[in-house]
């Protein structure tokens, strides 16, 4: 038996005594440990609980839930896939009201992650230049002129134009007229 077998039975004999010692007698039953076995476990020393768990014996069969596993894996891999697609948005330069609309994140939160990214862009958006208008305008209309864009599609209007994510946030949602349509710019 390895070293990490013998760590997992000291952890199961752990686990075992700690359910006793708490007098959780039925936690240990839906075990499968069954009654003269617990009997035994709560009759034993704390000297013959620490011999016990250095024998090298295996204590248990373990099975993986592999679906459970499964979807562990995936909730992690998701949560890892949107911290990175808020670090680019950030990095983008989204104002803070976009990311809270895409994210949920919290001004506290998005201090913070720029504070660790070490982006320290202050003040307002300049205003952009009419050919930056003209640039985000046409890049614009692949995606129908829609403001309710994804964090995947202002992403992908800023490498589009090779501009700041607030400045285009700036041009389509802030200054966008009301009752103008854009469709009939040119």
């Amino acid at each position: 038996m390895n070293d990490s077998l013998l760590s997992l039975n000291q952890s199961i004999l752990h686990y075992l005594c700690q359910y006793h010692v708490n007098g959780d007698l039925q936690s240990l039953k839906k075990l499968g440990i069954e009654d003269h076995v617990i009997g035994l476990l709560g009759d034993m020393t704390v000297g013959e609980v620490m011999h016990m768990s250095n024998i090298k014996l295996m204590l248990a069969n373990i099975s993986i839930d592999n679906s459970m596993l499964s979807k562990l894996l995936n909730r992690v891999h998701s949560q890892t896939d949107s911290q990175k697609l808020l670090i680019q948005l950030i990095e983008n330069s989204a104002p803070l009201v976009l990311v809270n609309q895409l994210t949920g994140i919290t001004g506290i939160e998005f201090a913070s992650i720029r504070k660790q990214l070490n982006i320290h862009q202050l003040g307002r958006t300049p205003s952009p230049s009419n050919e930056e208008i003209d640039c985000i305008y046409k890049a614009w209309q692949d995606y129908d002129l829609r403001t309710d864009l994804t964090a995947y599609e202002w992403l992908e209007l800023a490498n589009n134009t090779k501009l700041q994510i607030k400045t285009i946030y700036k041009v389509i949602v802030e200054e966008k007229p009301e009752g103008v349509s854009y469709a009939k710019r040119h």
